[in-house]
């Protein structure tokens, strides 16, 4: 936190002792702890990413982040960002500033990201994911299909929209025509 310290100090000036006052503020970080991938840093394109950048010494709120060409950042507050990059971008280097107690800003480093498409989706009939097996019973009282991420994906947040399609359960006759939400006309 916040911490002033202040006192007096004797000065020999022209062979006299002279008492001068003295007092300087500063502020002392909580000592904390960062885990990194440096291998899986992965922007998606279109997705919001969220960021946060730290720097050792300085209080969130004197932390910005800047992207490179492509790389949109916005800020949620407490040094937490939120970083959409457009598509096509391959590389976003996402550089991290502290604001001194004088005004001006310091960079205290830059990271590179691979930047590439969001997963796909996965197809879920019932409990089944496209291409497996559903029993007779089941696939008959199904009234339509989902679409989520993969559970391996661990991005929340991430939504998919059904717009149409129609859907071919060998065994059971018919077609089964979806519409916007999922359901079986």
């Amino acid at each position: 936190g916040f911490h002033r310290v202040k006192g007096e100090i004797a000065v020999k000036e022209k062979g006299e002792i002279a008492w001068k006052p003295w007092d300087f503020s500063y502020t002392v970080g909580q000592p904390t702890g960062v885990v990194a991938q440096p291998e899986m840093r992965i922007l998606y394109w279109g997705y919001p990413n969220v960021l946060e950048g730290t720097a050792s010494g300085f209080p969130a709120e004197q932390i910005s982040l800047s992207g490179s060409t492509g790389c949109s950042l916005s800020s949620n507050g407490n040094g937490k960002y939120t970083a959409k990059v457009e598509r096509g971008i391959r590389t976003a280097r996402i550089g991290v500033s502290a604001r001194k107690d004088d005004g001006t800003s310091v960079s205290v480093g830059s990271f590179d990201f691979i930047c590439k498409p969001l997963p796909p989706a996965v197809l879920y009939f019932g409990q089944t994911q496209s291409g497996g097996s559903v029993p007779y019973v089941s696939a008959k009282n199904q009234t339509g299909i989902r679409i989520a991420p993969d559970p391996s994906v661990s991005l929340t947040n991430l939504t998919y929209k059904i717009t149409a399609g129609t859907v071919l359960v060998s065994s059971i006759h018919g077609i089964g025509q979806i519409d916007a939400n999922g359901n079986f006309d």
